[in-house]
């Protein structure tokens, strides 16, 4: 797996926030005592010079879990424009607004895509959850 298969940084905090178990996550994010800084590692494979900071599911575990407890789903779709691949990004809520709602921005790659269906479920939920979120005044990552 690559980097860009895991969760951001950011939305790790968030899904900590809301509740995500982090016995489900593959990878997590660790800071390193001596240089500080924060880096993506495969789970159970921290060493000594680095501390735990939270879980990393992969954007796969991400989504299942927003769909499953908050009933959100990121939805993605590969479309053509002037015959140029893109990918689409949506949401598909049950339980907030219902409905399929497409955003208008297009991505190169499918895992792009996802990761900015999923911050949008994210944001909404820490919204619904009474959750600070950045866009707010004095507000953490959903802390």
């Amino acid at each position: 797996m690559t980097n860009e298969d895991f969760v951001t940084y950011e939305q790790a905090v968030r899904l900590k926030a809301l509740g995500f178990d982090d016995a489900e996550a593959l990878g997590c994010y660790v800071t390193h005592k001596a240089l500080g800084g924060i880096s993506l590692s495969q789970k159970g494979v921290v060493s000594y010079c680095e501390e735990y900071v939270c879980s990393a599911p992969t954007l796969s575990q991400a989504a299942k879990w927003l769909r499953e407890v908050h009933h959100m789903h990121p939805h993605v779709e590969l479309i053509y424009e002037n015959d140029v691949p893109k990918w689409r990004w949506g949401l598909v809520t049950t339980r907030y607004n219902g409905g399929l709602r497409w955003h208008p921005d297009r991505c190169e790659t499918y895992e792009e895509a996802l990761s900015k269906g999923i911050a949008e479920c994210l944001e909404i939920a820490c919204i619904v959850e009474g959750l600070k979120t950045d866009a707010e005044e004095g507000g953490g990552l959903c802390l």
